[in-house]
């Protein structure tokens, strides 16, 4: 079982998802980090992880995906 000890903040599990991952597979230049030259894959929430109460996370919804600098998915309505 695991502990309150071995747990991590917010800011350092959204870390680990978006510039650790580069970081160890040695393409921390072209991901990980929103920045001129890098890949622009990126997602939009419908709500801020870092300000609602953690048991609210799971039920975060992407509302937009970007891969490569095109919409990928939108859910939005059409426009």
């Amino acid at each position: 079982m695991h502990g309150a000890e071995e747990a991590v903040s917010i800011q350092e599990a959204i870390r680990m998802y978006t510039a650790s991952g580069p970081y160890l597979t040695f393409e921390e230049k072209a991901k990980g980090t929103i920045e001129v030259g890098k890949l622009a894959d990126l997602i939009v929430l419908d709500s801020d992880p870092l300000t609602i109460a953690p048991e609210q996370l799971l039920h975060t919804q992407v509302d937009l995906t970007i891969v490569g600098g095109k919409v990928v998915f939108d859910r939005s309505p059409a426009r």
